[in-house]
């Protein structure tokens, strides 16, 4: 999950606290904790005052709709009395994918052994897990 922290560095509560953050278009939000209002594709948390050296935490997941850098996934806190910080994180995300490309002779001889290459690979950026292959012959060969 992506997690956001704004800690109050003053020496003076706020007198409230906005945390706004848009989720881009290659992510669809699961959840977020404490929950927070939906306007668009935009979170946002109201918060009451801030107390001097206190912190406020806030956080969501997402699921990837495609794989590539996810940039600029920046948050923004303010308060009613103008203060403002922003701050940005960059997500590499990852897909797995398979190809399978199966090889054999265009013609046998009755009897004799033919020979067949199956090649599973991966292209994509990440491992996929729990493969299973299943290969099913015509009537006319045995294994």
């Amino acid at each position: 999950p992506y997690r956001i922290i704004v800690t109050n560095t003053g020496s003076v509560a706020t007198s409230g606290l906005t945390i706004r953050d848009t989720i881009p278009p290659s992510l669809n939000l699961i959840g977020s904790n404490p929950p927070a209002s939906l306007q668009g594709n935009t979170l946002i948390w109201n918060f009451g005052p801030l107390p001097p050296a206190q912190a406020v935490a806030v956080e969501f997941a997402c699921q990837a709709t495609q794989g590539g850098v996810v940039a600029n996934n920046c948050a923004e806190a303010g308060t009613p009395d103008g203060l403002r910080a922003e701050a940005c994180a960059s997500t590499q995300i990852v897909a797995g994918s398979l190809s399978v490309d199966k090889r054999g002779p265009e013609s046998a001889i009755v009897g004799a052994p033919v020979n067949f290459e199956i090649v599973v690979s991966n292209p994509g950026t990440a491992p996929v897990l729990n493969v299973r292959l299943i290969d099913e012959f015509d009537a006319g060969l045995s294994h």
